[in-house]
């Protein structure tokens, strides 16, 4: 083999590595690179007599926040650091304080653990005395 072969072959296979890590074929998306784990649960309200899920519904811990979804109520908070955390529920839309709060605070033990706390239950809030 001449060195000018050998040295296209080894820049050809160093391309093909780099090329490989910048995402999948399919829509060349870089997968996150998880740095803690994963809080889910669902938001619903009372309304009446029962409950019903309720999207649009802000949940955080820190800096990081999801909306609820419509339909389910289900939220992702993604990328929560390792260790305790204390979720905020900011109620819209006729919905007050949060009738379970102890169920908002948990734990994530270990980088991509999913954690999942199950439904948080929101109070009517009651109507304005000035409307």
């Amino acid at each position: 083999m001449k060195i000018g072969t050998g040295l296209l072959l080894v820049v050809t296979l160093v391309c093909l590595a780099v090329l490989a890590g910048c995402g999948d074929s399919a829509n060349n998306v870089i997968p996150p690179n998880p740095t803690g784990g994963t809080v889910t649960g669902e938001i619903y309200g009372r309304s009446g007599g029962t409950f019903v899920a309720l999207g649009g519904q802000t949940a955080a811990i820190g800096n990081r926040s999801a909306l609820s979804q419509p339909g389910t109520g289900r939220f992702v908070i993604n990328n929560v650091p390792v260790g305790a955390f204390t979720i905020v529920v900011t109620p819209q839309a006729g919905y007050g304080e949060v009738l379970n709060p102890e169920i908002l605070k948990g734990t994530v033990g270990a980088v991509g653990q999913q954690v999942d706390i199950g439904r948080v239950l929101l109070g009517q809030r009651p109507p304005d005395p000035g409307v």
